[in-house]
């Protein structure tokens, strides 16, 4: 598929901003680990979006692995990306790898890294 479009800050002929809400394909998203007990399908712990008033954006744990794969010394410490997609889901109790109450929704990104 296409690459995504760039962010408006860029097309305006700006520098790429980091979002802090209303993400989307083609934002750039500074991922933080979260606690060390939330731990993905492979073994890596959950990164959430830095955000305002914009929480539960997860990084999904392909994402998470090939930001491993580029670089594990900066991946174990945050992942800066550019959003590819977006899923929303609601929990089903049973899914704890996000930590996210049952019934309650959250946001799944897929992203690609972004070197400023």
């Amino acid at each position: 598929p296409p690459p995504p479009p760039p962010a408006a800050a860029e097309a305006a002929g700006g520098r790429a901003q980091i979002a802090l809400s209303g993400f989307g394909p083609g934002d750039v998203a500074l991922f933080m680990p979260l606690g060390r007990g939330l731990v993905d399908a492979f073994g890596n712990r959950v990164y959430m979006a830095f955000n305002s008033n914009c929480p539960r954006h997860m990084l999904d744990p392909v994402s998470v692995q090939a930001f491993f794969d580029a670089d594990w010394d900066k991946a174990a410490s945050y992942c800066l990306g550019r959003i590819t997609s977006v899923v929303e889901a609601v929990s089903a109790g049973t899914d704890t790898s996000y930590g996210v109450p049952a019934g309650e929704r959250y946001w799944v990104c897929s992203a690609t890294a972004f070197d400023a």
